[in-house]
């Protein structure tokens, strides 16, 4: 039987965190990577997130102000996102051990494709993600160049590049790379947030085929008896609270900075869409490009938490049902009584919460759109 890693759809994610300064393999820093985290975040992250905000003072219009707001709001996200990984970064860590624990380890080469297909289904979700972003920066970058009047991302500096060539290019190469770091770093903290619930849910799932095939047949197709049934369903109890405790620790780690996109995510699909009215698709074609790729990136960004949030909830409920598939009514009393205390437990569901509130699922999802979509009718009309 072939191995697995369950962590292995994550190493891509933590090598672009180690280039941003904000992970650690151990959970105390050294001097070195404390220096290079605060250099990093202050050259690249707070100075370009100031810019936006101070930019913000100089604006009357109300699509100037729309056209700054979309960005600015999106970085606001992606630095409570850093500071949240800096600030669970032991947690993290922990749960980067956990789903690696030889208790939840699948055991047959069915299980192992069970978890191959889905880390195939996020490693297309990631590269799409990441292509649709890049596509976005560039769009950007290509429609400031051509026209040289305006700079890739609102922001203000303290150098006159509106009439100094050389002043624009400088800021030019510097949007391009603080722009760059934050793009890359805040999609993997996204899809950060889509792994931990994916990894979730195929545990739960998992648990639910074992437990299926309880009382039927062992992995090699013969009948089980009743000490060797108790045996497995104990085994899968043990399996669903260590899961279970996985779920509330990336409930603790994300709880806030899915709480704070939700409510930036709404305003920025709006901000983008009220942008895109203004502009000709033909006229206007790097530009309509651009915030058409940051449309698609945005409700990219937040569906990915939504539906593995989704994912968590139906797996975790399908425990239960898949009792029921057990052949339990053949099995002994013991088992019997097992299944009644684990079923008594199972009644609690398990819902990820962004910030206590909101469930993360795609009824969320689908409020973000509807939310986005009123403030989008309300800024047409005040416009008119």
């Amino acid at each position: 039987m072939s191995s697995l890693n369950a962590s292995q759809p994550f190493q891509f994610l933590i090598s672009v965190f180690r280039v941003a300064g904000i992970w650690n393999d151990h959970i105390s820093w050294s001097f070195l990577q404390l220096f290079y985290l605060v250099v990093v975040q202050l050259a690249f992250f707070v100075s370009f997130f100031l810019s936006m905000c101070i930019n913000l003072a100089f604006i009357e219009s109300i699509e100037s102000i729309t056209e700054s707001l979309y960005m600015t709001l999106t970085t606001v996200s992606l630095m409570v996102k850093i500071v949240n990984i800096v600030m669970k970064h032991k947690k993290l860590l922990n749960f980067v051990k956990g789903i690696n624990a030889s208790l939840i380890q699948p055991h047959t080469e069915e299980e192992i494709q069970l978890f191959r297909r889905a880390y195939k289904n996020f490693n297309w979700q990631r590269n799409t993600f990441f292509g649709s972003a890049y596509f976005c920066l560039v769009a950007a970058l290509y429609s400031s160049a051509i026209g040289r009047d305006r700079l890739p991302f609102p922001g203000w500096y303290p150098l006159d590049w509106k009439n100094n060539e050389r002043y624009f290019w400088i800021i030019y190469g510097y949007q391009i790379l603080a722009m760059g770091l934050s793009c890359t770093t805040n999609a993997a903290a996204d899809l950060m947030n889509g792994y931990m619930f994916c990894q979730i849910a195929i545990f739960f799932r998992m648990i639910s085929k074992r437990i299926e095939n309880i009382g039927h047949s062992g992995y090699n197709g013969k009948e089980l008896p009743n000490g060797e049934a108790c045996r497995k369903l104990l085994g899968c109890i043990r399996m669903h609270q260590f899961v279970t405790r996985l779920a509330n620790d990336a409930q603790d780690i994300l709880t806030w900075p899915i709480f704070v996109q939700f409510n930036t995510g709404g305003i920025v699909l709006c901000f983008t869409a009220f942008q895109m009215t203004l502009l000709s698709p033909i006229a206007d074609t790097g530009t309509f490009f651009l915030y058409f790729l940051f449309m698609v990136c945005m409700l990219f960004e937040n569906s990915l938490p939504c539906y593995y949030g989704n994912e968590v909830i139906v797996e975790s409920g399908q425990v239960l049902t898949s009792l029921y598939f057990s052949n339990w009514p053949a099995l002994s009393m013991e088992y019997k009584k097992h299944v009644f205390h684990f079923m008594e437990g199972l009644k609690k569901p398990i819902t990820p919460k962004a910030g206590g509130y909101f469930t993360i699922g795609l009824v969320a999802l689908a409020s973000i759109i509807r939310g986005a979509y009123s403030l989008f009718a309300l800024i047409i009309n005040l416009e008119n």
